[in-house]
């Protein structure tokens, strides 16, 4: 039941360094990074791969072997992990702030033993969990992350990496988390150990449910699954990840809480958990994933009433409980002590954020059904929660979500049950049924296969996400909208980037109708752009061109005098996308020709000319960076000066072949 949250950060050190033409790059100094995240590998990637072993013969802990490819053009690599002890090192140093790449080694690596076992200041199960009553819960710790030597659940282990590299182009970093045996690994939770792993997939989302040997399940997979994909669908509150992993954890050991989720996407449920109960932990679990926003202390109830209250609300509308269970679920909020709390100061608090929270929000939801006669409900209350909140929701926002999804009184309702001690009451079954089950618009939006739409100098595409884009393109995305509800619904699509709107467009739904929304924009400055259409967002990163890499050759520096010399280049991006480089043909100090590369991400493109020099001598040619001396040797001819009398064109060949005749019968 509880939520944790991974904190990593990045800090860009120095910008990447031109690239050098038709050479070695490397010459101009080392361009520099930190970033520290996951990327799709490319040929100039430091990949990180690491790999997770149980100790079974020291419990408590396990082993990460955390193993580089270096690029060749990596210059410097320093590194500091977060957790664990170094145990050994290859190609590593270590100094008073982490480890030092020896700039020597091309898979340098290091070893670290991992203490894994952390407590909580939490009773086994919490309030709403079947194990026990709000009445019940004690301040006894146990376990969030355990290591028992046969298995671990476990947090990935987190690295803080800076590097620098020479010449052009930028190194990467491209990091995988593997398992020595047997285990699974999402994103930010490990599991280690024999299991079996069940899968679905469903809303743009896939399911994992991992199943250790040792945990003896309350519910069958398959309906785990389904209760996680039924939610799935109908919380349309935005913030989907694409993965999610779910550990059903063995009840052998002491553990804290019933549930934990953990830096976004994963978590841990007790395996004897049940789905027809109203404190579902799968589902309390599952709804903290959708939650991508931070708190104040006035708003830090939000986080469990939210997933208190949809874990039961959902499994109502799933037909595992009735709405007496719901509604007793939701009536422990009018008890003492939990009803006296005020919900916007924790410290007059204790559990009352799961429990005094779930019975409010209810509240506030059915207010929001009744004034909105259906077109809106509490959850775009979460959805403009993850949206608008820039990260943190302060009180003020909250209301004003609350507010904009219902109405000014709906919001001076909310205002009252969260900054006082007074506490509503639970709706009767009749109220239920006026709120709850009458018609609502529920709006399910995606983006298709050809959705996204790329134009621009380099490119003329359709695809269904939006690549890394460049200054001078621009992209139309389209959203197909289905009403799959019974209350017609407006449906909003929003382009902007941090200071202005690019485009906006809203478009009504009628109940089972199908719409489409388009927002495009032309890109002229680089950074980071926000795409959002109902309440999902995407990231849209827009850069400056890449710079290509560029071959330049002649055919020859050596030429009789007006005689042609051909100039060739051959450019390529290695980049993830477009580059372009304008490449200026100087002969002798006078630009006769001027050929512009504009490569799609990974494109080649080839350029050729030809260049004569009339006079001879020593003549130059630059190609962007590159130079090259082409010296033009005078012809002979019949009035040449120097020549031999009487000796025309034929003669003088003829001359020369029998002199390297003489010269051959010499040798």
């Amino acid at each position: 039941m509880e939520r944790a949250t991974v904190l990593v950060a990045a800090l860009v050190l120095a910008a990447v360094a031109p690239a050098a033409v038709g050479g070695v790059a490397g010459t101009s100094g080392p361009g520099a990074a930190a970033a520290d995240a996951s990327a799709t590998q490319q040929a100039n990637d430091l990949v990180r791969t690491t790999t997770l072993r149980l100790t079974p013969d020291d419990p408590g802990t396990v082993a990460a072997v955390v193993a580089y490819d270096t690029p060749s053009n990596l210059a410097s690599l320093d590194v500091r992990a977060g957790t664990g002890t170094v145990v050994s090192t290859t190609g590593f140093a270590e100094t008073e702030s982490g480890l030092q790449w020896d700039e020597e080694t091309a898979n340098p690596s290091f070893t670290l033993s991992v203490d894994v076992n952390q407590t909580i200041s939490r009773s086994r199960a919490l309030p709403g969990d079947v194990h026990t009553t709000p009445d019940a819960a004690q301040e006894s710790g146990g376990y969030s992350f355990v290591d028992v030597g046969e298995w671990a659940i476990l947090p990935v282990p987190q690295f803080s990496s800076q590097w620098t590299w020479y010449g052009s182009g930028s190194v990467t970093l491209s990091s995988d988390v593997t398992v020595a045996g047997e285990g699974a690994v999402g994103g930010t939770i490990a599991y280690l150990g024999p299991e079996t792993t069940y899968t679905a997939t469903r809303n743009g989302q896939e399911f994992r449910l991992v199943v250790p040997a040792s945990a003896s399940l309350a519910e069958s997979p398959d309906e785990i699954l389904a209760s996680l994909t039924n939610a799935s669908a109908l919380l349309q509150v935005g913030a989907r990840d694409e993965r999610v992993l779910t550990v059903a954890a063995p009840t052998s050991v002491d553990w804290g809480p019933a549930g934990l989720e953990y830096g976004g996407s994963d978590s841990w449920v007790l395996a004897d958990s049940r789905l027809d109960t109203a404190g579902n932990v799968w589902l309390h679990e599952y709804v903290h994933t959708r939650q991508d926003f931070s708190t104040t202390s006035a708003t830090q109830w939000v986080t469990e009433a939210t997933a208190e209250y949809y874990g039961a609300l959902l499994t109502l509308r799933q037909g595992r409980i009735g709405f007496d269970a719901f509604a007793e679920h939701l009536e422990r909020g009018t008890r003492s002590p939990y009803a006296s709390a005020v919900l916007a100061n924790p410290y007059t608090w204790t559990y009352a954020n799961y429990v005094k929270g779930p019975l409010v929000y209810g509240n506030i939801d059915r207010g929001i059904r009744l004034v909105s006669d259906g077109e809106h409900t509490a959850a775009d209350v979460l959805g403009r929660l993850n949206v608008d909140s820039d990260g943190t929701v302060t009180q003020s926002e909250f209301l004003s979500a609350v507010a904009a999804a219902g109405s000014d009184d709906v919001a001076s309702y909310a205002q009252r049950y969260t900054q006082t001690r007074a506490a509503p009451d639970v709706w009767s079954r009749e109220e239920h049924v006026e709120a709850f089950e009458g018609a609502v618009a529920r709006l399910v939006a995606s983006v298709g296969g050809d959705g996204v739409r790329v134009t621009g100098p380099y490119r003329n595409a359709t695809t269904g996400s939006v690549p890394t884009l460049v200054t001078g393109e621009t992209a139309a995305v389209t959203v197909g909208v289905t009403n799959e509800g019974g209350q017609a619904g407006t449906f909003a699509a929003t382009l902007a980037g941090s200071d202005r709107t690019l485009d906006a467009a809203e478009v009504s739904v009628a109940p089972g109708e199908t719409r489409q929304v388009t927002v495009r924009g032309t890109f002229s400055e680089p950074g980071a752009y926000t795409l959002t259409y109902g309440y999902e967002t995407t990231t849209i990163r827009v850069r400056e061109p890449a710079t290509p890499n560029a071959t330049v050759e002649v055919d020859a520096t050596t030429v009789a005098a007006g005689d042609a010399v051909r100039v060739s280049l051959d450019a390529s991006n290695p980049a993830e996308y477009p580059a372009n480089a304008t490449y200026p043909v100087v002969v002798d100090g006078e630009t006769v020709e001027t050929w512009t590369a504009a490569l799609d991400a990974n494109g080649t493109a080839s350029f050729e000319t030809t260049v004569t020099f009339d006079e001879p001598g020593a003549h130059t040619v630059r190609v962007g960076e590159r130079t090259f001396t082409v010296t033009a040797e005078e012809t002979a001819t019949s009035t040449a000066e120097g020549s031999t009398p009487g000796f025309g064109v034929a003669v003088a060949l003829v001359s020369a072949l029998l002199a390297v005749a003489v010269a051959v019968r010499r040798r």
